[in-house]
């Protein structure tokens, strides 16, 4: 791939309706004509860094190396937060110093991390709309080329997010809710590797996960089960989920965000 021409990846929470994903990449557009540019989500859920950093951290590792990741979720903007530019696991990131990168900082991929100077022809940026006016012309500059330490100083350590609630004994694996996809199927912090190393131990007949008032099997996949039938399953994203098959879990079971998830010896 060309160091001169990386694609860049936009997450947002900003939706459809007012344009404001379509405004970045116009600015993407004016700083590196011959971008490439791929849309992640734009319907993150709003406001939630912790869900972004999910999202992120469970499709950076399909997007080729040098690719350059615009993440603007980002409830504290206009506000002393800073604003940055990294590199990690042999890739950019451009978006808020508010916990939304801090996992590869946790993880120990963080190879480089920058502050954003606003540049003097960018003397008025709006003080809700950084992706627009600060990150989005920071990530045509990266696309092009630019070293990170051109675009300002180092920054030396990063926020990280809030933990979720994770934790594991014998007979026993609690996680919880962490967001929903469209199709209503939540996502759960319990990893993918934790729960099949639980079915493996326990046998996946002799245990149930539940979430809330909802007791559900431990499946492969949603055929597995009669349709309009709950279950949990191994997800694509790298962690459990709680589905129903032909159905929205969150609709049928009543789930929400934060709700608690157990897996025990049935």
């Amino acid at each position: 791939m060309s160091a001169t021409n990386r694609p860049v990846v936009l997450l947002s929470d900003f939706g459809d309706a007012m344009g404001y994903a379509g405004q970045m990449r116009g600015v993407l557009l004016k700083g590196n004509p011959q971008v490439r540019m791929v849309d992640l989500c734009h319907s993150a859920p709003a406001r939630d860094v912790r869900a972004a950093a999910f999202l992120l951290r469970s499709a950076l590792e399909h997007f080729p190396p040098e690719a350059v990741f615009l993440c603007v979720v980002d409830p504290g903007v206009g506000t002393e937060r800073r604003p940055l530019a990294l590199k990690a696991a042999g890739r950019f990131f451009v978006g808020p110093d508010n916990g939304l990168f801090g996992f590869l900082q946790a993880e120990k991929r963080l190879e480089a991390a920058h502050v954003i100077e606003i540049p003097e022809e960018t003397a008025f940026p709006s003080d809700t709309f950084h992706g627009r006016d600060v990150f989005a012309p920071a990530a045509a500059r990266i696309s092009l080329g630019r070293k990170l330490a051109s675009l300002g100083p180092p920054a030396g350590r990063i926020l990280e997010p809030d933990p979720v609630r994770f934790a594991e004994s014998g007979d026993e694996i609690r996680g919880e809710i962490l967001l929903f996809d469209g199709f209503g199927n939540a996502l759960t912090s319990i990893s993918n590797e934790a729960a099949t190393r639980f079915a493996f131990l326990h046998d996946s007949g002799s245990f149930r996960v539940r979430c809330g008032k909802n007791g559900m099997a431990f499946r492969r996949t949603f055929a597995d089960v009669a349709p309009g039938r709950p279950l949990a399953y191994p997800g694509s994203s790298g962690t459990l989920e709680i589905g129903v098959n032909f159905g929205s879990a969150r609709d049928v079971l009543g789930l929400e965000e934060g709700m608690d998830v157990i897996l025990s010896i049935a």
